[in-house]
């Protein structure tokens, strides 16, 4: 995590701006400590892992209730 916040702060200090979540925090780091945006941006990464994976799930099962039905 440490290296993905050290790239975008490089690429925002080349003057490139993503305008991504990364971008937000970084720019509440006055407000934020170091250890508070990689546990941000943690949580964000494992609900979308977990979101994913209960999609995945419900595919799974949509999958299967049609063989099941053919």
């Amino acid at each position: 995590m440490k290296v993905l916040t050290n790239e975008q702060r490089r690429r925002t200090d080349c003057g490139k701006e993503l305008n991504c979540y990364i971008d937000y925090l970084l720019s509440k780091a006055k407000m934020l400590s170091e250890q508070q945006i990689l546990m941000l941006l943690q949580e964000a990464i494992i609900e979308t892992l977990l979101t994913t994976e209960w999609a995945m799930y419900e595919l799974a099962k949509l999958q299967r209730n049609r063989w099941i039905a053919e």
